[in-house]
């Protein structure tokens, strides 16, 4: 059963209109869904508490209007006719320094695809429940420079700050999505953003996934909290945005069946009776993170003058604009396995009792750029980017400790020879303990079809080159049942592709040649690959041409 609504806004055969009386509406809603989870939980106790904490806040909310709100009938202005739309960007800028609003989709299109890893990555394996591990099948090498740790079997169940959508409201704007599945299997979103003052956004998002799974110990819990805000100066010289980002995710391994025989012969329809390697295993994933990011453009946009009756510009020099940018982020992993002598593991280095692994790491981020960008929202024909960051980085497993400090300059140009296309290139390099000597190159041209902003298609040629330290988990690693450190060469990537996108059409192809390739191997321990390999990967749509 899957139950998805547009609260205080409704959506009609894919057209978006507000609702005067969302509020009352919404209001009744919680109270029939705290009820119905209040039952559910006391009897079934299928729900965290914390589904239950947060209807009571938004209700809570939605009792006690703004000041806005409360305006009386005969002053409040009338809504405008292209109020309706709601647009969002997201933290990453382009190399320019601006945000690109876009236009949010109020259609149902792919609702049933309520699993956040097929919304993410499409072409994954994972170990069989909504919200455990999983890996993406199509190769996608990273590129960054950035310090990585190197574990990401979670990543798809994640809020990040780069896929943090901030929406621009022009009236308060709730979203509810609510899935119940076999296994007591339960997906439950929910999302709020509204203006509290002209310029001013605050909004939250709250993501609680439960299921038990078919098999024994294969139960999942995620529960993501997002809390963020953005302002923009009435003049838009100054912005700034900022997010607090909550993570938990809890997952019981049970290591496969013990025979695949069993599986193989469907001998038991009944899959919680199979025997499975860990009984007791599981992982504890935490994360959280507060993200700033400011700007400030300094010179004010282009004063004119009336002389006669022609509209002439003042002469005046363009300073650009400085944009501040830090993130604070906390991981944390907690493995535990109440009987390390099951047979599943090769080696047991510190306790054949138990096993308690503890993993943490803390990043603090500075940034500063300049750009030349315009203030009036326009690209230049010419654009460049200056940028300095510093990372420090705080790793500990069990009693060892170690820390880094990296300097990473950065730079790029953009071209814009006419509207519809931009010639992007960047560089960067990093100085520092661990990832020092490493860098990349990228160049891409974008070329757009169409004027109107829902009827354009986008076609990309992308190229780029880096050199980068392996992640962190590939060479160093302590726990009870595995350990290593290793010393591995710089990996070296080298790519050439091309995207298209046209509405809900997607096609693309990469191709890649890598050298000193970093894996785990069959026995889950970390290898190299030192001669060059080359992939290839295509993407087409699914296109439906006739139905009989």
């Amino acid at each position: 059963m899957v139950l998805q609504l547009n609260v205080g806004e409704y959506v009609i055969a894919n057209f978006y209109k507000p609702d005067p009386k969302g509020r009352v509406f919404f209001c009744l809603l919680l109270a029939h869904l705290s009820r119905f989870c209040l039952l559910l939980n006391a009897k079934f106790k299928l729900m965290p508490k914390t589904i239950i904490f947060i209807t009571f806040v938004l209700f809570s909310f939605f009792i006690f209007p703004t000041a806005q709100s409360q305006t009386s009938p005969k002053t409040a202005p009338k809504p405008k006719t292209d109020s309706a739309y709601l647009y969002y960007f997201y933290a990453q800028s382009d190399s320019a320094g601006l945000y690109n609003h876009l236009s949010l989709d109020t259609s149902t299109y792919r609702f049933q695809h309520y699993d956040p890893i097929y919304q993410k990555i499409p072409f994954s394996a994972s170990l069989g429940n909504i919200g455990l591990a999983h890996h993406n099948l199509v190769f996608t090498p990273k590129t960054s420079t950035d310090f990585d740790f190197g574990i990401h079997s979670f990543d798809g169940y994640l809020f990040t700050v780069n896929q943090l959508k901030y929406f621009v409201p022009s009236s308060p704007f709730t979203e509810l999505y609510y899935e119940m599945g076999s296994k007591k299997e339960q997906v439950f979103k929910a999302s709020h953003y509204q203006q509290v003052k002209r310029g001013l956004t605050v909004g939250a998002d709250l993501m609680i996934i439960h299921s038990l799974g078919y098999y024994p110990n294969q139960t999942s819990n995620v529960t993501d909290i997002n809390l963020s805000t953005s302002y923009f100066s009435k003049n838009k010289k100054y912005s700034i945005i900022a997010s607090y980002i909550n993570n938990r995710i809890k997952a019981s391994e049970n290591g496969g069946i013990l025979a695949d025989s069993i599986f193989e012969q469907n001998l038991y329809t009944d899959r919680t009776v199979f025997n499975v390697w860990l009984n007791s295993a599981q992982n504890r994933y935490k994360e959280s993170g507060l993200y700033v990011k400011q700007y400030l453009f300094l010179t004010n946009k282009k004063n004119k003058v009336q002389d006669d009756s022609t509209t002439r510009s003042k002469w005046h020099i363009d300073l650009g604009k400085i944009t501040h940018t830090f993130q604070y982020q906390r991981q944390s992993q907690v493995y535990r396995d109440g009987d390390p002598m099951s047979g599943y593991y090769l080696n047991i280095y510190a306790d054949s009792l138990k096993t308690f692994d503890t993993t943490y790491m803390d990043k603090y981020e500075n940034r500063f750029t300049w750009t030349n960008a315009s203030n009036s929202g326009k690209p230049r024909f010419f654009e460049l980017f200056v940028s300095i960051k510093h990372d420090f980085f705080n790793v500990k497993e069990d009693s060892i400790k170690w820390d880094f400090s990296q300097i990473s300059p950065s730079a790029g140009i953009s071209i814009t020879p006419y509207r519809n296309m931009r010639l992007n290139g960047n560089a960067g390099y990093t100085n520092g303990t661990y990832n020092g000597g490493d860098y990349y190159l990228n160049a891409s041209l974008l070329q757009i079809f169409g004027n109107r902003p829902r009827n354009q298609a986008f076609f990309t040629i992308k190229a780029n080159i880096a050199k980068m330290e392996p992640a962190w988990f590939y060479e160093h690693y302590h726990a009870n049942n595995f350990r290593w450190d290793t010393s591995f060469t710089k990996q070296k990537t080298a790519g050439i592709g091309f995207d298209f996108s046209y509405k809900y059409l997607k096609a693309g192809f990469n191709y890649y040649i890598c050298r000193n390739f970093v894996y785990l191997d069959t026995l889950a321990l970390p290898a190299q690959i030192t001669k060059n390999f080359r992939i290839m990967n295509m993407l087409f749509p699914k296109i439906r041409i006739w139905a009989f």
